[in-house]
């Protein structure tokens, strides 16, 4: 196998290398065209052994590869040109040190490991019956040493492990050649088989490789191979795994729309496009504050309805066009400053005042409607008792000193003379009762335009009540025809309410008649909060 070897040979002092190319149809006819001396064996032996031709003996297989070395394309490798020197000392065939007579090129460098890389292979007595190969890997330039030394190398295979019995002893005086040994081939890369290669190697090109698909780890992959299978594979990103994404339209992030929903299988996601801290006239998008943090009020549409459920504080000038404000009424529904109701200045209203209120002024609170009953209830001829009102106060709705008032509107009220038979009306709050009116007649009553009044006040504090209940009606015929009558009774609760209270008010007869019937066309219920 052809090796391509980077590097130069020096040749000796009596070679000087002539322009052109050199004949190397012979070893003889290389060294005449390039106008050298031709030399004795033994002097060309040392030349092979430069190259790691072993046992030059002149024959016609070594001359030709020598001629291919010094005057073809096979140049050898050696870091350190044409050094040869000799032994100044003899050796044992145990000495770790090789020690020269010089450590000196021919330009008058002196060697050093730094010249030299990690090792470096010295041939002794090259073409003699005692050439050996040995590594040395340091140099002591005080003492002209080649040091730590591996003595013995084989002569074929790249095992640097020594051989006894390659090991010489040598004379003082012995030629020391730095060759181009089959070791040094074994550095450097042969283009047609496989090599493992240490280092870092730089390329100032991007080289070129088989367009071939990769079938292992450490295999490289070619751009083709790459761009081919980018995304073959992949799968597409959840929660819980990276992958691929879509990136979304505004339509498809206004309408939260699914994952394969968009143009592939992919989840949708938002990105730089569709994102603004100053919304655009149309178009879907997602608000971002802006750099004081906040979210531009432009992306309210104010022409829409609100319903405001919680506590809203209002600290500058509030304008309400045509806005209906349910309730102001509560303990926590507070006017700091001005509040306009059409076109009346009620700034004083809170505090009594006339002088800016107008003909607006009323009370500190406001009346607050609950609910009312409209049926023309006819109840008679039962002693069942039967709910005519029932609602639910809301919680604190009385604060500590509210009221709450039913009025029931009465079209008909009549007792059956034949018989003392009762009728009872019961004021329920909570789980109290807290009052109950009864009107009994022996003669019978038959009235009309009547009333039945029930409040409740809380005395002072959210946990007791006083109530009472007030029933009037004139009379058409009986004992009372042409006459009124009134009857009034009270009583006292204890219910908390700072908790929702179900207030109630019955109907019920003792006896149940035909002739016992009550009927009421109207019954409210309202709620005065108490000051504040």
């Amino acid at each position: 196998m052809k090796k391509y070897l980077l590097g130069l040979i020096a040749l000796g002092l009596m070679m000087t290398p002539i322009a052109g190319k050199a004949d190397t149809t012979t070893l003889y006819n290389c060294y005449k065209s390039n106008g050298w001396e031709w030399e004795s064996v033994s002097t060309r032996a040392i030349r092979a052994a430069e190259f790691g031709l072993w046992g030059y003996v002149g024959s016609a297989d070594q001359n030709t590869k020598l001629s291919n070395y010094l005057c073809g394309d096979m140049l050898g490798f050696s870091v350190a040109s044409g050094y040869q020197k000799s032994l100044r000392q003899s050796m044992s065939a145990a000495l770790d040190y090789i020690p020269v007579t010089s450590l000196t090129l021919r330009d008058g460098h002196a060697l050093t490991m730094a010249d030299l890389g990690s090792k470096v292979f010295l041939t002794i007595d090259p073409g003699k019956d005692k050439e050996e190969i040995v590594m040395c890997t340091t140099i002591d330039s005080t003492n002209l040493n080649f040091e730590t030394c591996t003595r013995g190398l084989a002569f074929y295979a790249t095992s640097t492990v020594a051989v006894a019995a390659n090991a010489k002893t040598h004379n003082a005086g012995a030629i020391v050649v730095m060759s181009n040994v089959h070791y040094i081939y074994d550095e450097l890369v042969d283009k047609d088989t496989a090599d493992t290669i240490a280092g870092l190697k730089t390329f100032t090109s991007i080289p070129l490789i088989p367009t071939a698909t990769p079938t292992t780890d450490a295999q490289v992959a070619s751009k083709k191979y790459v761009d081919d299978t980018a995304f073959a594979g992949v799968t597409d990103a959840s929660k819980t795994i990276k992958g691929i994404t879509e990136i979304a339209t505004g339509v498809e992030a206004s309408t939260s729309a699914l994952a394969g929903s968009g143009d592939t299988t992919a989840p949708l996601v938002v990105d730089t496009s569709i994102t603004t801290s100053s919304p655009y006239t149309t178009g879907n998008f997602v608000p971002v504050t802006g750099a004081n943090a906040k979210l531009s009020q432009s992306f309210t549409d104010y022409s829409l309805s609100n319903t405001w459920t919680g506590l809203n504080t209002f600290n500058a000038t509030t304008t309400m066009a045509t806005t209906t404000i349910r309730e102001l009424y509560n303990t926590t529904s507070t006017i700091s400053t001005n509040l306009t109701l059409k076109g009346k200045d009620t700034a004083n209203l809170v505090g009594g005042s006339t002088t800016n209120a107008g003909a607006l002024h009323t009370h500190t609170n406001l009346y607050n409607y609950v609910s009312s009953t409209n049926n023309n209830l006819v109840f008679g001829n039962s002693a069942a008792e039967t709910d005519y009102i029932s609602t639910t106060l809301p919680a604190n709705s009385l604060g500590n000193n509210g009221i709450a008032r039913i009025k029931i509107y009465l079209t008909n009220f009549q007792i059956d003379g034949t018989g003392s038979d009762t009728f009872i009306g019961k004021l329920y709050l909570g789980g109290t009762n807290i009052a109950t009116i009864s009107v009994t007649d022996s003669n019978g009553i038959v009235a009309s335009d009547g009333f039945i009044e029930a409040t409740i006040i809380n005395n002072g504090v959210t946990g007791a009540q006083s109530g009472v209940i007030q029933m009037g009606a004139t009379g058409i015929s009986g004992t009372l025809a042409g006459e009124s009558f009134e009857v009034l009774a009270t009583g006292s609760a204890t219910e908390d309410t700072t908790g929702a209270l179900a207030l109630r008010f019955s109907f019920d007869w003792d006896t149940a008649r035909v002739a016992n019937t009550i009927t009421a066309s109207l019954g409210t219920v309202e709620v005065i909060p108490s000051n504040p």
